[in-house]
């Protein structure tokens, strides 16, 4: 896909009740590295995302496969497109083309690693939720009065 409204387009096989707000996610995803790119170089199914300013970050420089690819030619367009840089990195956004793009880029080398997309289903607490965050974990036992951190996890 190289546009945004084919991206909103996309899911997972067939339509199950929460496709349409996975589609509004990858789509999402798809337009905002569109737009923070300095700029993209497209290709069938997905899009280059660079920036030369920021040539050792894997988050600015990467490619996107966001549609339908033909996934044996993705580590031959990594290279092409990315080739310039000291590192390699692809996204595919969804199970089915992700699956069938991982054989070739396991071939080439690539390790894979998950980025989790979830899409929130239940109920939306009042004003976006409580005025207190208590860490699940600890049960709120290890928080500093005030600090709005965990001391145990570091976070929030």
């Amino acid at each position: 896909m190289s546009t945004p409204a084919e991206a909103s387009a996309h899911t997972d096989g067939p339509t199950d009740a929460h496709g349409a707000e996975r589609a509004r996610a990858y789509a999402f995803l798809s337009a905002f590295t569109r737009r923070k790119a300095a700029r993209t170089v497209d290709f069938p199914g997905g899009f280059a995302a660079l920036d030369d300013a920021y040539a050792l970050s894997r988050g600015d420089n990467h490619l996107l496969v966001d549609g339908p690819t033909e996934p044996e030619e993705l580590p031959d367009r990594a290279e092409e497109l990315l080739g310039h840089l000291p590192h390699r990195a692809v996204y595919v956004i969804g199970d089915e083309v992700g699956r069938a793009c991982a054989v070739p880029l396991l071939h080439a080398g690539y390790a894979p690693a998950v980025v989790l997309v979830m899409v929130h289903t239940g109920p939306v607490p009042e004003r976006g939720g409580p005025a207190r965050w208590t860490c699940r974990p600890c049960a709120g036992r290890s928080r500093r009065a005030g600090a709005g951190s965990c001391r145990r996890r570091g976070t929030r």
